[in-house]
């Protein structure tokens, strides 16, 4: 046997071991895109390759004993060293883009899935969500493995609340409800039966305003108030309901002091909703906050692969590409599109072609979908952006007594333009600016981007006045 098939007949033995001793979300994720190097038995190293520096770390901090094992097992050697290297060419091998859709449910799954049928209706959770089916890319990683920790270590505590933020139709609701069905699933509460309820923040509102009005408010918050896991989408919908946020408040006082899981999504970050109570706000941030952003070109790829593969729909590599270039909004618009390829393949028995597509993306009346330039921008949405952008450094620059080129100057470095250009590109952001154009407006990689609008939440918790100083401003740009 050629040391070619050999190694492959290895890599094929490992992941058969290691599925059944790393978490199948886990395990999908993060193992079996990787790819085994080299063995190299005098120097008893294994070398594996992975698709990008995080999941090397990731792998390394979580699972790098366990891997080391199973090959020590195979290949009859002690004391393996495992070697991890990024090979970016991985991020775009013919793998599909996406993950293995789920391995083949055994009976024992079956049963388990029979005995959770009962539970779904109370916790208001949507089967359909969960990590197996949850496409990771450079845009939410770390939002997912964050959910991943949450959900593995429940009910132990890990980040609590777990706060997910992020513009419409990214995935906040499928990776927040993944973990309420993982947990589902998978945990138990010792003497105590396991609660969990996902739910809208109109939804609690309107659940609230009910109670209220038939005088039953014990119920509502025996309700609220005994679950093990508290899931709220939304949550952006409280701001400026005061008896719906003072309810809420004790709501969350009551779960965190008993050491119940909270885990919540919104549009913004805590700071930049201004009508949010300080209270609540200083309670959100004491979690974890993580953001998901617009999905990057490998990931719309993927998505768009599984999508088509659920519906049915054949498309040519060609097409997928097109798709991918031009469907940059969100999932939902991809989903849209997909829908409406399939219906109309459906119903004229013709195959996708690429004109077909051209000709559906320019009758579509949503403005969502627009073709793109070479560089991937929208041409109208790249200049709508810019100006916001224009209009945001003026308003700074206003109001701290600069000029409009000294805030704009990625050159400039003095520490009060450089204040003033971390609210600039703070407050674009929360506008919807993307990190594409900020990138070309400002001259900064993404590393620079992120790191000033961290900056600028870090001194919004730590400094009342600068923190109502940006909500000001963050209310003005709205209106823009």
């Amino acid at each position: 046997m050629s040391a070619e098939l050999n190694k492959k007949k290895i890599w094929n033995q490992f992941l058969e071991l290691a599925k059944n001793r790393i978490p199948k979300s886990s395990f999908q994720t993060w193992i079996q895109p990787a790819n085994l190097k080299e063995i190299q038995s005098e120097k008893k190293q294994v070398i594996l390759e992975v698709r990008n520096q995080f999941s090397k770390n990731l792998i390394a901090q979580n699972y790098y004993k366990v891997i080391v094992e199973l090959f020590e097992e195979l290949t009859e050697q002690d004391s393996l060293e495992l070697l991890i290297e990024v090979n970016n060419a991985l991020q775009v091998e013919s793998k599909n883009y996406a993950p293995s859709l789920s391995f083949l449910a055994d009976s024992a799954e079956k049963r388990a899935g029979d005995r959770l049928r009962s539970k779904e209706n109370a916790s208001n959770l949507d089967s359909r969500f969960s990590f197996d089916d949850f496409i990771v890319g450079p845009h939410n990683q770390f939002a997912q493995a964050v959910a991943l920790a949450v959900a593995h270590n429940f009910p132990k505590l890990v980040y609590n609340p777990f706060f997910i933020y992020g513009e419409v139709g990214l995935g906040k609701t499928h990776l927040m409800q993944s973990v309420g069905n993982y947990i589902q699933k998978n945990f138990s509460i010792e003497n105590e039966q396991l609660k969990i309820l996902y739910i809208t923040a109109e939804r609690f509102l309107n659940d609230l305003i009910e109670n209220m009005k038939k005088n039953r408010m014990n119920s509502f918050r025996t309700k609220y108030r005994s679950v093990n896991l508290l899931l709220i989408d939304d949550i952006q919908f409280i701001e400026g309901k005061e008896a719906t946020q003072e309810e809420f408040f004790h709501t969350f006082n009551a779960l965190r002091d008993s050491k119940r899981q909270i885990i919540l999504t919104s549009d913004r970050p805590p700071s930049a909703i201004p009508k949010l109570e300080k209270r609540l706000q200083s309670r959100f941030e004491a979690g974890l906050i993580v953001d998901i952003q617009a999905p990057s070109y490998e990931t719309r790829v993927a998505i768009i692969q599984k999508k088509s593969l659920e519906l049915s729909l054949e498309l040519s590599r060609e097409l997928i590409e097109f798709l991918a270039e031009n469907l940059t909004n969100n999932i939902r618009t991809i989903e849209g599109v997909l829908n409406k390829i399939q219906a109309y393949t459906s119903f004229t028995c013709q195959e996708a072609s690429l004109k077909m597509v051209q000709d559906l993306l320019k009758l579509n009346n949503d403005n969502k979908v627009k073709l793109r330039d070479q560089k991937g921008n929208t041409k109208e949405n790249s200049k709508k952006q810019k100006e916001l952008i224009e209009k945001v450094s003026q308003l700074v620059a206003e109001k701290t007594g600069l000029t409009q080129e000294e805030v704009t100057d990625p050159e400039n470095s003095q520490r009060d333009i450089l204040d003033a250009r971390h609210i600039c590109i703070t407050l674009s952001r929360w506008a919807g600016v993307s990190l594409v154009q900020l990138k070309a407006f400002f001259n900064k990689e993404n590393s620079s981007l992120l790191n000033s609008i961290n900056r600028v939440n870090k001194k919004s918790k730590e400094n009342t006045e600068f923190s109502k100083f940006i909500k000001d401003l963050y209310d003005q740009v709205k209106e823009f």
